[in-house]
C-alpha cells in the first residue's frame, strides 16, 4: 500500500484524537474511583476493497474504514482526489467535468458535468475522385465540410497536400504547378522556370 503525506496526516491525526479521548475517559474513570478501560484501540486501518475504473480515464481506488468507505481518486496514475462517506451519508466532488459520489455503502456513481461544452462534431472526410496531374502524379480529392483536400503522391509516395477553405491553394511540386480550386476542381501545369 503506497503511504501519501495526506495518509499519514490522517493516521497521525486520529490516533491524537484517540490518545486524548482515552485520556480523558482514563482520567474520569480514576477520579469516580472506577477500573480504567483494559485496552481501547483506535481502528485507522483502511482495508482495500476494490479499483473501479470511471469515466474519463480516472480511477477509484476503494477503501472501506470504521464507519464507512473511503475512495482515491486518481488519473493517468496520478492522486487527484479523495472523497470520504461516513455514515448515512452521500459524499462527492467534482473533477474537470465529472461529478464523483460515494455512498457511505461503498457505491460510486459519476455523471458528466453539463457545464463543459461538448466537443464539436467533426466532419467525415470523403473521397472525391482520384486523377492523374502529371506524367507520375497522381491525387486524390477529399471532401470535409465545406473544404477540399487535395493528396499529391507520385510513385506512392505522398509528396504534397493542398487544402482549400473557400479560396483557391496552389503548390510547385516537381516542377508542376498544382491549383486546387474552392470548388474541389484541379488544375495543372508546368511551372515557370525561376
Amino acid at each position: 500500500m503506497r503511504i501519501t503525506s495526506r495518509t499519514m496526516r490522517t493516521a497521525i491525526i486520529a490516533a491524537m484524537a484517540a490518545a486524548l479521548s482515552l485520556g480523558a475517559a482514563s482520567g474520569a474513570l480514576a477520579a469516580s474511583g472506577s477500573p480504567a478501560p483494559a485496552a481501547v484501540s483506535a481502528k485507522t486501518d483502511r482495508v482495500f476493497v476494490k479499483t473501479v475504473k470511471l469515466s474519463q480515464g480516472y480511477t477509484a481506488a476503494l477503501f472501506r474504514v470504521a464507519d464507512g468507505y473511503t475512495a482515491e481518486i486518481s488519473s493517468g496514475g496520478r492522486y487527484v482526489a479523495t472523497v470520504t462517506a461516513l455514515g448515512d451519508s452521500t459524499t462527492g466532488t467534482s473533477l474537470r467535468g465529472l461529478t464523483v459520489q460515494l455512498t457511505s455503502r461503498g457505491a460510486i456513481t459519476t455523471t458528466a458535468d453539463d457545464s463543459r461544452p461538448l466537443p464539436r462534431p467533426q466532419d467525415e472526410r470523403v473521397f472525391v475522385r482520384s486523377e492523374r496531374v502529371g506524367p507520375y502524379l497522381m491525387a486524390k480529392v477529399y471532401r470535409t465540410g465545406d473544404r477540399y483536400e487535395a493528396v499529391i503522391s507520385g510513385e506512392g509516395v505522398r509528396t504534397a497536400t493542398l487544402t482549400a477553405n473557400g479560396s483557391t491553394t496552389a503548390k510547385t511540386v516537381g516542377g508542376l504547378r498544382i491549383v486546387l480550386h474552392a470548388d474541389g476542381g484541379l488544375t495543372a501545369y508546368a511551372a515557370p522556370a525561376a
